[in-house]
């Protein structure tokens, strides 16, 4: 199974996936993992963004993409084949979300993505931009290029579009506890193993 935990940051969805990992890894065999990922791309992505350097959109999202394509053939592809449950920090829909909240082409974007392995569930974490935002500003000493409130607030409606048309995709409303969001989650997840 391959369960794949989307939303701005801020939302949430790091602890989810931590929460979901510590709950399934008690009775199943599971990997935890997030992108961008430690490989030499995905920390030529973080470097990027940490430094706020200014790339063009749709050379960052190639990045990522590429980091993607590496991350899926190395680790998710193998995992599924063992009977292992991957739960994924991060997966297509940000590149959609953030990519077409910057201009890149949807089409494009959906093209470099196009031989990507589908999850069997998304779990959006929806949350408001301002909240989000506080979190982050509360949390980190250093925002990285995509932390901003406006284009959070583009990313946000990405989001909220393309989790309406996505197969699978679950819109979780962020601003409850992380126990009650945990719990929903779980549910989720158990109907969908049965």
């Amino acid at each position: 199974m391959f369960i794949v935990f989307e939303g701005i940051d801020g939302s949430g969805k790091t602890t989810q996936a931590d929460m979901l990992y510590e709950y399934l890894s008690e009775k199943y065999r599971c990997i935890k993992t997030k992108e961008p990922t430690n490989s030499k791309i995905g920390r030529l992505v973080k470097d990027i963004l940490n430094k706020s350097q200014n790339v063009d959109p749709a050379t960052i999202q190639l990045l990522f993409t590429a980091d993607r394509a590496q991350h899926v053939e190395k680790e998710i592809i193998p995992a599924v084949n063992e009977g292992k449950i991957v739960i994924e920090d991060r997966y297509i829909m940000s590149t959609l979300a953030y990519g077409i909240a910057a201009g890149v082409s949807e089409k494009g974007l959906k093209m470099m993505n196009s031989q990507m392995p589908a999850p069997n569930i998304i779990f959006l974490i929806n949350i408001k931009p301002e909240t989000a935002m506080s979190r982050l500003n509360t949390a980190r000493i250093h925002l990285d290029a995509f932390e901003k409130i406006e284009f959070l607030k583009k990313v946000t409606r990405e989001y909220m579009r393309l989790a309406k048309k996505a197969k699978n995709c679950f819109i979780i409303d962020g601003s409850k506890s992380k126990e009650e969001i945990n719990k929903e989650i779980i549910r989720i997840v158990e109907a969908h193993m049965k």
